[in-house]
C-alpha cells in the first residue's frame, strides 16, 4: 500500500504489488548508477513522495520516490533499508555520497574467459575518470574489483552500494585482479557532484534549483524556438525541473513558463528571485504557469517551498 497526499488529496492510499526490486529507472544522471529500487503498481501519483510504501502487516518498506510518466501505475519507492542509512546524513541536512569515479559493468562470460577469471564475481571496470578517486589510487579499465575494505563484491550493486554509503573523505580499500594477479590499492573517496554543477573554479549558483528544484533563464528567441513558445508570453523558463522535488510534485515540466509568483508578474530571472523572497515563511507559493506543449494551455501550481 502505498500512502500520501496526491494532488493535496489527503491520506490517500492504493493498493498494488512489488513488481520488481533493484530497479534502476535512471532519474538522473548522477542518481543512475546508484538507484536501487522498489517497483510497485501501487498507483504513486503527485504528491505521494515522501509518502510510506508498507506491506500487508503493516511495515514500512519503502519511502515513495518516483513515478514513470510513459507508463501507468510504474511508481518506485526507496528501500527502507537504504532509508535509514541515510538518516544521519539527512538530520544534518543533506546526504553526500562517496565517489570513486569509475563506471563499472558485469562480467559476461565471453570476458572472463578473455581476462583468465576463475568465476563471473566481482565488478569490472569499464572506464575511469581522470583525477577521481580511483585514478589517483591506480585502477585502470579492465580491472576486476572484487572486495571492497572486508565487504566480497560478487555483482556491481555490492560495490554501489557499499560506496555510496560512505561519506566523502572515507579511505577505502580496494582488492582487485589485474593480469590474472590479486593486488590492492587505497581510495579516498570524494564528493559526488550534483547534476548539472559546475567545479568550484566556477561559482555559479541557484538557489531556486537547491529550494524546489528547478533551473530558470530569460525568454530568449533560441529558448522560445526550442520550448515552442509564442512571442506574445513573458515571464521565465523552466529549463530543468527534478523529477523528486517540490516543483515535480506540483506538476511542472521543464519548457514551463512562470509568468506570475503569487499574482505577481515576474519578465526576468531576477523578478522571480524578488518575487520568491518575498514569499518569506508561507509553506506554498502559487506559480502562474504557460504551457506550450502539446497545445498552449494556462494553469496554477502550488509548490511547497517547506514542509
Amino acid at each position: 500500500m502505498a500512502i500520501g497526499d496526491p494532488l493535496q488529496f489527503e491520506k490517500t492510499v492504493t493498493v498494488g504489488v512489488v513488481s520488481g526490486k533493484g530497479r534502476a529507472p535512471g532519474l538522473s544522471n548522477v542518481t543512475r548508477s546508484f538507484e536501487n529500487l522498489i517497483q510497485t503498481d501501487a498507483a504513486i501519483n503527485f504528491g505521494n513522495s515522501g509518502g510510506p510504501l508498507v506491506n500487508v502487516a503493516g511495515e514500512v518498506i519503502g519511502i515513495n520516490t518516483a513515478i514513470s510518466r510513459m507508463a501507468q501505475n510504474i511508481g518506485f519507492a526507496v528501500p527502507i533499508n537504504v532509508a535509514r542509512r541515510l538518516v544521519p546524513q539527512l538530520k544534518e541536512g543533506k546526504v553526500v555520497r562517496g565517489f570513486l569515479g569509475i563506471q563499472i559493468g558485469p562480467i559476461e562470460p565471453e570476458v572472463q574467459e578473455s581476462l583468465g577469471l576463475k568465476n563471473r564475481d566481482g565488478a569490472l571496470v569499464q572506464s575511469v575518470e581522470k583525477g577521481m578517486p580511483a585514478d589517483k589510487a591506480g585502477i585502470r579499465h579492465e580491472d576486476v574489483i572484487i572486495r571492497v575494505d572486508q565487504t566480497p563484491v560478487k555483482h556491481n550493486r555490492d560495490l554501489i552500494d557499499y560506496v555510496s554509503g560512505k561519506r566523502p573523505g572515507t579511505k577505502v580499500t580496494l582488492t582487485f585482479i589485474r593480469g590474472g594477479q590479486e593486488k590492492t590499492t587505497v581510495a579516498t573517496l570524494e564528493t559526488r557532484r550534483e547534476e548539472g554543477e559546475v567545479p568550484e573554479s566556477e561559482p555559479v549558483a541557484d538557489e531556486n534549483r537547491e529550494k524546489i528544484g528547478i533551473s530558470i533563464d530569460d525568454l530568449t528567441p533560441a529558448l522560445r524556438n526550442g520550448y515552442s513558445i509564442g512571442k506574445d508570453i513573458e515571464g521565465v523558463v523552466l529549463t530543468h525541473v527534478k523529477p523528486v522535488s517540490a516543483a515535480g510534485d506540483a506538476g511542472l515540466r521543464e519548457g514551463d513558463v512562470v509568468q506570475e509568483v503569487n499574482g505577481a508578474a515576474v519578465t526576468n530571472v531576477a523578478e522571480f528571485r524578488a518575487a520568491l523572497k518575498k514569499a518569506g515563511d508561507a509553506r506554498f507559493a502559487r506559480f502562474y504557469v504557460h504551457r506550450a506543449l502539446p497545445r498552449p494551455a494556462n494553469f496554477i501550481a502550488a509548490v511547497r517551498l517547506k514542509d
